[in-house]
């Protein structure tokens, strides 16, 4: 694919195209799959590879909404790679390591762990990140970005069937997914989260 192609479905999924984001997630499954491969050898197989290949989609879709510049420096398919990798093995190291069980995500409202002695520093800080996020989220957007960035963002929900479901007009709908996806990369900028915290 040409660099203008990818770029531009980039441009037209942060304005709001859930179409042009499955072409981009259809046309990256297949780093998807092999990044989760080497994941699921990394944990030693405790997790399922399709649990990691389902968490490797959900990042996939943040970083190209939330994280990644259209206008900076840093070429799509490799800082996906880069980043994609990054935060599988941030997710599933406790695991690997046999040190703890953790479980914390953007976009469920709780966190669940099982200690021991090796607490890392890591997740402390991204718990402090999603937690912040989370409080944001809560306090500053409204019910219909929340049903956003939980439903569509966070479960891929496609946005028709979120709008008939709370009954309100698809555009209206579209609307609010780019509304909440500007407030939500401004807040990440204004606290300092750099790309690949998340």
């Amino acid at each position: 694919m040409s660099r203008k192609k990818w770029h531009n479905l980039v441009i037209q999924a942060r304005k709001g195209d859930d179409k042009a984001l499955e072409e981009l997630l259809d046309l990256f499954m297949p780093l998807i799959y092999k990044t989760s491969g080497r994941i699921y050898k990394l944990c030693g197989k405790s997790r399922s590879i399709q649990e990691i290949v389902n968490n490797g989609k959900q990042i996939f879709r943040v970083l190209t909404l939330v994280n990644y510049t259209p206008n900076g420096k840093a070429h799509f398919p490799h800082f996906i790679k880069i980043y994609l990798h990054a935060n599988l093995v941030q997710m599933y190291r406790p695991s690997a390591l046999e040190r703890k069980t953790s479980s914390i995500s953007l976009f469920d409202n709780t966190i669940s762990t099982t200690a021991s002695p090796y607490q890392e520093i890591y997740d402390h800080d991204r718990a402090r990140i999603i937690q912040k996020v989370q409080t944001f989220i809560a306090k500053r957007c409204t019910k219909q970005e929340k049903i956003i960035i939980y439903g569509h963002i966070g479960k891929n929900i496609p946005r028709h069937i979120l709008a008939k479901r709370y009954h309100v007009s698809k555009m209206r709908m579209k609307h609010v997914h780019i509304k909440c996806l500007h407030k939500l990369r401004k807040y990440l900028n204004d606290i300092g989260i750099k790309k690949g915290d998340l």
